[in-house]
């Protein structure tokens, strides 16, 4: 570079220039040193709480609800653990999925597979495909591995004795609220107490991490009856025989227990 060059390029570039435009990059440095001081420290936990909103979930502990029995122990009424199948349709790409799957998928829920398409096609976060199946069948279900598909575990509620029991024991809800009988009656007995669990997912609504336990579920007290029920299937039948034989509108049979008082049976026909 000649000499005059030099100079040329000395008048376009001064030193002034230099100084000023490495002040201010050295200014922008420490601007962005006290930012991201000020976001560890000062404001570090607003910004956690803004992070915990956007991956964080309450998740519900369902309680088991308690057993009716009878005197020796017997079950009247038992819940049993069942699933119920749900989907995420904005992160499924229903086209992607090979027709054999979803005609799988319809054969285990026993649902036609156009239902299922038109139930996936929309265009929500949750929709419900199947409730209560047995956990056998949700296995399979799963093993499909068809994306934005989940289980979720309930409890189903069975009756052994059938029409035996039933004007006593009652009936619950789908979300095991008491109807009728001693389900209605002892409900606050019965129902125990669901609990709390926070978890972290992803943007396609997949759990990453399981945190603690907020409030452990507190599951429903067993109610024990004085009813034998073995003594309640032969007065239900002997009632039901009786009406039947004798074209009467109804009949009713109590069995007591002539020491204690005791009811050990009661059936209605």
């Amino acid at each position: 570079m000649t000499p005059k060059s030099q100079s040329a390029l000395t008048i376009r570039l001064p030193v002034w220039r230099a100084r000023l435009l490495v002040t201010l990059m050295f200014l922008g440095f420490m601007a962005l040193a006290a930012r991201a001081l000020y976001c560890q420290s000062v404001n570090k936990d607003f910004l956690q709480a803004e992070a915990e909103k956007r991956y964080s979930r309450m998740t519900t502990l369902i309680a088991t609800r308690g057993l009716i029995t009878d005197r020796n122990g017997e079950a009247l009424a038992i819940s049993t653990a069942v699933e119920t199948v749900s989907a995420n349709p904005s992160h499924l790409e229903l086209d992607k999925v090979p027709p054999e799957k979803l005609l799988r998928l319809s054969k285990l829920l026993s649902m036609d597979v156009k239902i299922i398409r038109r139930i996936l096609s929309e265009k929500k976060q949750y929709v419900l495909l199947k409730r209560q199946i047995a956990p056998n069948i949700a296995e399979k279900v799963i093993s499909l591995e068809i994306p934005g598909v989940h289980l979720k575990t309930e409890y189903k509620r069975y009756y052994p004795n059938g029409e035996a029991t039933a004007h006593l024991v009652g009936f619950t809800s789908r979300e095991h609220v008491g109807q009728e009988g001693l389900e209605y009656s002892y409900q606050s007995t019965l129902a125990g107490k669901p609990g709390s669990r926070r978890i972290k997912k992803n943007n396609k609504n997949q759990v990453i991490e399981e945190g603690g336990i907020i409030s452990a579920a507190e599951n429903g007290n067993d109610l024990e009856l004085s009813i034998d029920r073995t003594l309640q299937y032969m007065a239900f039948s002997e009632a039901k025989n009786a009406v039947l034989e004798h074209e009467a509108k109804s009949a009713s049979v109590v069995i007591l227990d002539v020491v204690t008082g005791e009811i050990l049976a009661v059936a209605n026909w």
